[in-house]
């Protein structure tokens, strides 16, 4: 299972990818989910969970005494993500620019509560 290091840098490397794309390919922004996701899975790494699908993670996160705080940044970033993977939703400026502000809440809030993100 990916260390909490591994999951940072992984984070790290997915939200640079979400940075550089061009806007005409605003769908592939949603590595910003998966950014956010690697952010959550270094905190629970951290505590020895290491869930192996979305159906196993999402229930620790939104209950878990901590990570419930930004289950609602997550789960926006997840909706995003399948709505432009699955369903072939338009990624429109302002859809980026609130995976934006969801990924800056997680990444803030761990930082609050005791990660070193840098």
């Amino acid at each position: 299972m990916p260390s909490r290091d591994e999951h940072l840098a992984k984070a790290k490397h997915n939200e640079q990818a979400a940075s550089a794309l061009s806007p005409e390919y605003r769908d592939w922004s949603v590595a910003i989910f998966y950014a956010g996701l690697h952010y959550i899975e270094m905190h629970l790494a951290v505590e020895g969970f290491h869930p192996t699908s979305h159906d196993k993670r999402d229930p620790i996160v939104a209950k878990h005494h901590l990570l419930q705080n930004i289950w609602y940044s997550y789960k926006n970033l997840n909706t995003l993500s399948r709505n432009a993977r699955y369903y072939s939703v338009a990624i429109l400026e302002k859809d980026v620019n609130n995976a934006k502000t969801w990924l800056d809440n997680i990444k803030s809030y761990l930082t609050k509560i005791g990660h070193k993100l840098d």
